[in-house]
């Protein structure tokens, strides 16, 4: 599909002028001027290049949702592990504690996820 300006530029070059005039074209500038106004239209190359990048970008959204879920599956299962090692370290801080009694207080209380991070020591 040509341009405007490709198909202007072409009705310019074949009609011949006769008395200074190009008949049954009406009032037209040996230099056609495109304004905002005018309604485009695309050129092949143009259209090809639009599908191409819708085609990219169908294919990047695509990846991007893949990514997404993978983020998901694997915030997920480090959430899961970390847990388990949380219940590991309190199981570990029981087993200490009632085997050296006397190293450890009533007072001191077990680690918390939600209050103490994994560097702070447990005692």
């Amino acid at each position: 599909m040509l341009s405007r300006e490709e198909i202007n530029q072409m009705v310019l070059e074949h009609v011949p002028v006769k008395k200074g005039r190009r008949y049954s074209v009406g009032r037209v500038f040996d230099r056609i001027s495109i304004s905002s106004s005018q309604a485009s239209f695309q050129s092949s190359g143009l259209v090809q290049e639009i599908d191409q990048m819708k085609t990219e970008l169908v294919e990047e959204r695509t990846k991007r949702q893949a990514l997404e879920e993978q983020l998901h599956t694997v915030t997920v299962e480090e959430r899961n592990k970390q847990q388990a090692l949380e219940e590991q370290l309190r199981n570990v801080t029981v087993f200490i504690s009632n085997l050296y009694p006397e190293q450890f207080s009533a007072t001191q209380s077990q680690p918390d996820s939600s209050t103490q991070s994994p560097d702070d020591p447990c005692f």
